[in-house]
């Protein structure tokens, strides 16, 4: 007969409130006929199904003992020695690749293969205190990732289904810890046969990558990590692909500081883990915070590009003002010529507005500015090609029916400003060819 101390102890159910009280008042107390244990805590107090106890009557004051069956139910997953927190913050999600197998040649050579696998669990033990999540993809002995796996679930930090597997459906997402940490894990088998297209999926929607040794497929996953800004570590001094890509970031990967590049290669040691996991740890801060800048300048351009087509519709709204106003005052009257003059203006501004909402580069102020006066000389062009056919033009009831052609003129001019200003770069204002002419014989 067999009783339990540990804070996993069951209540037994058919002794009723007694037992049940008895569990509860902390220290040891008397259970039935001899029977001494220390109650755990309420809140550690876990109670099995019936099936799971059976009860045997001892001692002649009919006390009940609870005695517990062989086969015992499974430990709560993520529980003790390892309780997860719940605090609902997800942290960084960082793939873990590489591998260091004796039987494979790697370029450059591995360093020592148990040293590899202490400083893989290492690295998932600090990996697991600093609140990252991991990605992994096979439980083979060969890859890393196992390795990882067992230093991040003996950490004792391990999370709710904080290590995501990505597999291939039916095969290599056996490891040993699942059995007795199954809610810290994520199971997301891959149903093609193909195992490239999970494991690069996986490794765009990462956070970070992780690389320990490796060959063909661990240097390309870190090359792609370079080539989409994705915070990386690789522990070069190791070996492997993990050195090929430590020597292309160290050149190109701005999220890298030198220090931290420095502290890549150096050879191995006990603090080496606590460096790589904090220089993971800023380039994912880092990396946050110019996504998050980058995210309000988004907002703060998309409100100017408001602003501006809202400028713009104002403009056209002037400007179109300008054909009652002008209808409202005699013909030669400076309103009446202001507003014939001012309207195409107006309307040219709204046409470059409009015209720098397509643009890449979203200056609408410079824009206008450019638009508004490529539009006013047309329209003085424009005005001037009329004087020179109709010199009275300005004072005659013609004029208000210029505006009808000069407003379309002056949008169009502004829409177009760059054109415009092209054909007046390439006018030739100096004509010599009068001077050039020799006199008639």
């Amino acid at each position: 007969m067999r009783t339990r101390d540990s804070r996993n102890d069951y209540c037994c159910p058919a002794a009723g409130p007694p037992c049940l009280a008895q569990l509860v008042d902390r220290g040891p107390r008397r259970v039935g006929a001899g029977a001494r244990w220390p109650a755990p805590p309420v809140d550690q107090l876990l109670v099995p199904p019936l099936g799971d106890l059976e009860h045997q009557d001892v001692g002649d004051d009919g006390g009940k003992e609870c005695q517990v069956h062989e086969e015992r139910p499974p430990a709560p997953p993520c529980e003790s020695p390892h309780r997860h927190r719940k605090s609902g913050l997800m942290g960084p999600l960082i793939a873990v690749v590489g591998s260091a197998s004796p039987q494979r040649s790697y370029e450059p050579p591995l360093a020592d293969v148990a040293q590899m696998i202490s400083a893989a669990e290492s690295l998932g033990r600090e990996l697991a205190i600093n609140s990252f999540r991991i990605a992994v993809f096979s439980s083979h002995p060969d890859f890393i990732e196992s390795s990882v796996v067992k230093g991040y679930i003996g950490s004792g930090s391990a999370e709710l289904r904080s290590i995501e597997v990505h597999s291939r459906f039916g095969k290599e997402a056996d490891f040993a810890e699942i059995i007795a940490f199954r809610d810290c894990f994520d199971v997301r088998p891959d149903p093609g046969d193909d195992w490239e297209v999970g494991y690069y999926r996986a490794l765009l929607s990462a956070d970070g990558v992780l690389i320990i040794g490796g060959g063909r497929s661990a240097f390309t996953a870190g090359l792609i990590a370079i080539s989409r800004g994705i915070p990386i570590v690789a522990a070069a001094s190791l070996g492997g692909a993990a050195q090929r890509v430590w020597r292309r970031f160290a050149e190109a990967h701005d999220l890298v500081s030198d220090e931290d590049a420095y502290a890549m290669a150096e050879a191995w040691q006990a603090q080496s883990p606590t460096r790589l996991v904090a220089s993971l740890s800023r380039q994912c801060d880092l990396r946050t915070s110019r996504l998050q800048e980058a995210e309000a300048e988004q907002q703060r351009a998309g409100w100017r590009a408001t602003v501006s087509l809202a400028v713009g519709v104002l403009f056209l709204l002037l400007a179109l003002a300008a054909i009652p106003l002008s209808y409202s005052q005699p013909p030669g009257t400076a309103l009446g010529i202001t507003a014939l003059v001012g309207a195409p203006l107006l309307a040219a501004g709204c046409g470059a507005i409009m015209r720098n909402a397509f643009d890449v580069v979203k200056n609408w102020v410079r824009t206008a500015v450019l638009g508004s006066a490529a539009g006013a000389i047309t329209a003085l062009l424009f005005l001037a090609a009329q004087l020179t056919t109709t010199p009275d033009i300005l004072t005659a009831e013609g004029s208000r029916r210029l505006l009808f052609f000069i407003l379309p003129i002056g949008f169009v001019s502004g829409l177009t400003f760059d054109a415009v200003y092209s054909r007046l770069r390439a006018q030739d204002v100096s004509l010599t060819a009068s001077l050039d002419r020799s006199p008639p014989a």
